[in-house]
């Protein structure tokens, strides 16, 4: 059996492991990566996007050393150290990077393969903080290191590897909140930073067509168990659909949402459905009830509906709706001027608030716009 093969095998090995031991938000971004053997790594290194792996060096860990090393990689990804920054010096980062990782991880009592970086001096330490404090060169060339393959923000290829981590990231923590999983379970600083992300850096066309996007390609969902599981300790993701399934987009038609505001939104919706080409879109207006309830087909122009709302406002009737329809992902356009709902929600919902209130819910992401930003 050839080194590759023997690599694959216990890097199988070592992901029901990790299932086993690990939360969903890890899980996901985990199984979200492709993974490639390689003799052109002398150890291992990551992009974000793929995780390369040198086989005969993964043959010489222990499995608990192989966890780590996967857990290890799979943070890098988790905290965009593949992100660029002007005027950091990528060698010294990497390890300043590494030092961080790696001492969470023993701290969490995971095994690390032999000579790595984990300085107890940098302890409760930043990456920043760790990287001001490091000598220019390292001590030493000898040991291992999840080596980080930087992207730049110069190149096309680049920005879209970018954007599908970030993708990543967002529906590993939606898929956390879907299981139930406690929301301690992922790393504040990580929530906080794609915060950032997620809201007005960017304009909210581009913030909307990202966290769509998400949801159109081949990925693991942990919501349902796979059938294929023998063991009832061990709950194996089920692969989703390559293709966006149902799209539902709900519209606060209150008397705040004028007819320029809601052809410029529906117009972004049409070129998200021409993009994307759900199998199923259904759009839904409500102001104190569900007003309209539209399926759109292939060819149906989505510029072209109409509503009859202009009331109050009551969350809960939409709520009640995607409770009840389970789509894919909703998109929920309203000015966030209700009252509280206790209606759960269990799928993916896109909370996108105009007129920049703060808005919070207990599910789903926010983005928030102005009204001019309509």
């Amino acid at each position: 059996m050839s080194h590759e093969e023997l690599a694959q095998k216990s890097l199988d090995r070592t992901k029901v492991s990790m299932m086993m031991k690990e939360t969903v938000f890890m899980c996901t971004v985990a199984f979200s990566l492709s993974y490639e053997w390689t003799d052109e790594v002398p150890t291992a290194a990551v992009d974000g996007v793929t995780m390369y792996l040198n086989p005969e060096w993964w043959n010489t860990l222990t499995p608990g050393q192989q966890l780590g090393l996967i857990l290890h990689e799979v943070m890098h990804v988790i905290y965009l150290h593949m992100e660029r920054s002007i005027g950091l010096e990528q060698e010294k980062h990497n390890r300043a990077a590494d030092h961080y990782i790696n001492l969470k991880l023993l701290e969490q009592g995971f095994e690390l393969p032999p000579n790595g970086l984990y300085d107890k001096q940098y302890k409760n330490m930043g990456v920043m903080q760790i990287y001001e404090l490091l000598p220019d060169q390292p001590k030493s060339k000898n040991g291992w290191g999840g080596d980080i393959i930087y992207l730049g923000s110069d190149k096309d290829e680049d920005k879209i590897k970018m954007t599908n981590i970030t993708n990543t990231i967002v529906k590993a923590m939606d898929q956390s909140e879907l299981s139930g999983e406690d929301p301690g379970s992922i790393p504040g600083d990580i929530r906080r930073k794609m915060q950032k992300i997620l809201n007005p850096i960017l304009p909210w066309e581009t913030l909307l067509q990202n966290y769509v996007n998400g949801f159109a390609k081949e990925d693991y969902s942990w919501k349902k168990a796979n059938r294929r599981s023998t063991n009832d300790d061990i709950r194996l993701p089920t692969l989703w659909s390559e293709k966006l399934e149902h799209l539902a987009v709900i519209i606060d038609l209150s008397a705040s949402v004028t007819d320029k505001d809601l052809n410029i939104f529906l117009s972004e919706i049409h070129h998200i459905k021409e993009k994307l080409k759900p199998q199923n879109v259904s759009v839904i207006g409500f102001d104190t009830r569900i007003t309209d309830e539209h399926e759109v087909g292939e060819y149906d122009d989505i510029k072209s509906l109409t509503f009859k709302g202009k009331g109050g406002t009551n969350i809960d009737p939409p709520l009640k709706w995607i409770h009840e329809h389970e789509p894919t992902v909703t998109i929920i356009l309203t000015d966030g001027e209700f009252s509280h709902s206790s209606q759960q929600v269990d799928t993916p919902v896109l909370w996108c608030i105009y007129g920049k209130r703060k808005f919070t819910w207990e599910f789903g992401e926010v983005i928030t716009f102005t009204k001019s930003g309509l």
